[in-house]
């Protein structure tokens, strides 16, 4: 409850963010939703390049993980790996494309003060700290929109765990 080790935390929260060479965004449903998660994608996209982050689903990193080590454990050749393989990606195609429109819709959506925080007095500190960096919530908004939805509307590829950029 101390307001200046608070602020302390929050300003090394972004000098850790700004030194950072990449992000990794775990997208859930409700990412866009949780102003420390808004306010970390905030702080990183003011002193990095869009190029510089990288995001996928979480529930599609852990999916796809399990079923890589399900296949490793139970293929023993290399022909019933492929197969497998195929049969799976095809799935996971088809999925993906389906949380990749639930993605840009909450991104068709997004505004600062949709996000939730559990103490008003932080909600209060880091929308404040966003407007501070971006000159209103707004044109935050429009760089996160603008960055996943592309120039325009119609941009509907899926980078679900594909990202334009390495992780190096």
């Amino acid at each position: 409850n101390d307001p200046i080790a608070k602020a302390y935390g929050i300003s090394r929260l972004a000098d850790y963010l700004r030194v950072s060479n990449k992000l990794l965004i775990l997208w859930s449903p409700d990412y866009l939703e949780r102003l420390w998660c808004v306010y970390e994608l905030a702080v990183f996209l003011r002193f990095h390049k869009k190029e510089e982050y990288c995001h996928t689903s979480l529930d599609r990193a852990v999916e796809t993980g399990s079923r890589l080590h399900c296949m490793w454990y139970l293929c023993g050749d290399l022909l019933s790996y492929a197969m497998i393989a195929s049969v799976l990606v095809d799935r996971w195609a088809l999925s993906c494309s389906e949380e990749w429109r639930k993605f840009r819709s909450e991104v068709k959506r997004f505004s600062v003060r949709r996000a939730k925080c559990s103490s008003s007095e932080d909600y209060h500190t880091l929308t404040q700290l966003i407007t501070d960096m971006y000159g209103s919530e707004e044109s935050f908004a429009a760089v996160v929109r603008g960055i996943w939805l592309g120039g325009g509307e119609d941009n509907n590829h899926s980078t679900c765990l594909l990202s334009r950029t390495s992780l190096r």
